[in-house]
């Protein structure tokens, strides 16, 4: 199996286990995977071992801001922000390691 195909069946299950709304480890035990291989690809498939980036900021002019800060991570977006792309940002924040 080629590498990019190795990547992308790996970032399959990353999506599965991300959408199935399990723990991991549980995830793993239905799924037959070891849990530290998942950890693994979890890792190297991360935006910071793929070289991409992780921070971006956000300028705003409005007072109607809706903040959200987790594991030093913190983000704040106009609450008339565009519905998809506030989804976008909730989902992404909520993948965080």
């Amino acid at each position: 199996m080629s590498q990019t195909a190795k990547h992308l069946e790996w970032q399959s299950h990353l999506e599965a286990q991300r959408a199935s709304g399990l723990p991991a480890k549980r995830w793993c035990q239905q799924n037959h995977i070891h849990p530290s291989t998942f950890q693994y690809w979890k890792d190297k498939l991360s935006p910071q071992a793929l070289g991409k980036a992780s921070f971006t900021e956000l300028s705003l002019n409005c007072s109607d801001t809706i903040s959200l800060q987790t594991r030093g991570v913190h983000i704040r977006i106009r609450a008339d922000c565009n519905q998809k792309l506030r989804k976008q940002l909730f989902n992404l924040f909520a993948e965080l390691p």
